[in-house]
């Protein structure tokens, strides 16, 4: 029987803890938790996701070493200001829009080449029942 977050049956295993953080990024990410709110506690993380809270702990220290999350002692854990995998998210999406735009610039100029080329062609050729031997 698998939690209703686990791992479809093809992928690799991860730990627990792993797959709780990125559960909890994802929320952080969509904004269910925003900048400098608090996480739910480690108990709290343990009985939602049915983890040990040893294991909540470890997916929190998961989102603090990302960027996402610092603890306060004696206070918990909570959303980082300005959380860091929105910011390279943004940074990796603009990246990668440059990169396609780049690429569709190319293809438009192959396709006039290619264009280009044709009508070239078909000016060389002779028409069709033109040059018979006049």
């Amino acid at each position: 029987m698998a939690a209703p977050d686990s791992e479809p049956d093809d992928a690799e295993p991860r730990h627990a803890s792993h797959r709780v953080a990125e559960l909890l990024a994802r929320d952080i990410d969509a904004g269910t938790y925003g900048p400098g709110e608090r996480l739910p506690s480690y108990r709290q993380i343990a009985t939602d996701h049915d983890i040990a809270v040893n294991t909540a702990q470890a997916a929190v220290r998961l989102l603090v070493a990302s960027g996402r999350a610092v603890v306060r002692p004696s206070s918990g854990a909570f959303v980082a200001d300005e959380p860091a995998g929105a910011t390279r998210t943004t940074a990796a999406d603009r990246l990668e829009l440059a990169a396609l735009r780049d690429q569709v610039r190319r293809a438009k100029a192959t396709l006039n080449d290619v264009e280009r080329a044709i009508g070239e062609m078909l000016d060389r050729a002779p028409a069709s029942g033109s040059d018979s031997g006049s």
